[in-house]
C-alpha cells in the first residue's frame, strides 16, 4: 500500500514537473515574440522619425531655392491667387494639412510634423479663411503645391499625435501596418 502511494506521488510529481517545463517554455516564447513585435514597432517609429528629419532637411533646401525667386514673381502669384487665376494647377502637388485651432498650429497630415511659418506658404491671413468653414484650399504656384487645409477645433496637437501612435500600435498588434 505504501509502495503504491509512493509510485502515485512520484508519477504526480513527474507530471507536474513536465507540465511546468512545457508551460514555462511556451510562456517564454510568447514573451519573446511580443518583445520582438514591440521592438519592430519601435524600429518603425525610429525609421519614420529619421525620414521626417530628412524631409525637414529637404524642405529647408527647397525653401532656400525658393527664396532666390524674384519678388515680382511672388507678387504676381499673390495677385493671381486673389482672383483664382492659376496657369498650371494640374501640375501642382496636393499637400494635406490640418490647422489645430487650440494650439494655432498647422500639421502635415501624413507625418504629423508642425509646419514652420505657415504664413509663408498659406498667406498672412490664412486663419481668416476658416471663419465660415472648416476647410480651405490655398494654391502656392511658387512652391508648386496646392494646400488642402482642414480645421480641428476640438483637439490639441498632443491629443492628435497620441491618437495616431495608439492607432498605429493597435493596428500593428492586430497584424496591420
Amino acid at each position: 500500500m505504501l509502495r503504491g502511494c509512493l509510485i502515485f506521488a512520484t508519477g504526480a510529481l513527474a507530471g507536474v514537473g513536465a507540465t511546468w517545463f512545457v508551460m514555462n517554455k511556451k510562456l517564454t516564447e510568447e514573451m519573446n515574440s511580443r518583445e520582438e513585435k514591440i521592438q519592430e514597432a519601435i524600429d518603425q517609429v525610429k525609421k519614420a522619425y529619421s525620414c521626417s528629419e530628412k524631409n525637414q532637411e529637404l524642405k529647408a533646401e527647397v525653401k532656400l531655392e525658393s527664396d532666390k525667386n524674384s519678388e515680382a514673381k511672388k507678387e504676381a502669384s499673390e495677385i493671381a491667387s486673389r482672383y483664382n487665376i492659376f496657369e498650371n494647377i494640374d501640375e501642382l502637388t496636393p499637400v494635406y494639412l490640418t490647422y489645430i485651432r487650440k494650439d494655432d498650429v498647422v500639421l502635415y497630415n501624413d507625418s504629423l510634423i508642425v509646419m514652420e511659418d505657415p504664413e509663408e506658404y498659406l498667406g498672412d491671413d490664412f486663419r481668416e479663411s476658416f471663419d465660415d468653414s472648416l476647410a480651405a484650399r490655398f494654391v502656392n504656384e511658387d512652391e508648386g503645391f496646392i494646400f488642402e487645409v482642414d480645421v480641428d477645433e476640438d483637439s490639441s496637437v498632443d491629443e492628435i499625435v497620441a491618437q495616431r501612435v495608439e492607432d498605429d500600435l493597435s493596428a500593428y498588434t492586430e497584424g496591420g501596418v
